[in-house]
């Protein structure tokens, strides 16, 4: 064989290996657009919110680009997260406790639920069942003194 015709067979196989390589970049990014839309299509019936719970000893925990289904309070938002006990009253759900942190009367330390509109935390206005998430919602829940009203909103 002369080097010519090696060469030519070389190119060959490498061109071969090539239009492979790109066969199956073209069908994986097939199957990932597939799935996109398929996953796209879910996406109309969940939002995308902010959690944070702040335990009121500089613990901080953020839950970002958590999913909800559509029409989630944020009490239902928080159980997804997070151990909640809280009671039923006339006015909606009071939340008691967050992963063991317990309100304590004696302090005046409480689980208050705040959100951020417009560039600043806002102090809930209903009770944690009975606010709907929407896409793009941040919300916190911290436990904090509420011996002087109103309590402090997150930093």
């Amino acid at each position: 064989m002369r080097e010519k015709d090696f060469v030519i067979s070389v190119l060959l196989v490498v061109i071969l290996i090539l239009a492979g390589i790109l066969a199956k970049y073209n069908q994986d990014l097939s199957y990932c657009k597939e799935q996109l839309s398929e996953a796209a299509k879910y996406m109309r019936y969940a939002v995308k919110i902010n959690l944070l719970l702040d335990y009121g000893n500089g613990t901080r925990r953020w839950y970002n680009g958590t999913i909800v289904p559509l029409g989630s309070s944020l009490l239902n938002a928080t159980m997804q997260v997070a151990s909640v006990n809280y009671t039923l009253g006339a006015y909606g759900a009071f939340v008691n406790s967050i992963n063991g942190v317990n309100n304590d009367k004696s302090r005046s330390m409480y689980w208050m639920y705040w959100v951020f509109k417009d560039g600043k935390w806002v102090l809930g206005e209903v009770s944690a069942d009975n606010f709907k998430l929407r896409e793009g919602d941040t919300a916190a829940w911290l436990y904090e003194n509420c011996s002087k009203w109103p309590p402090e909103p997150p930093r």
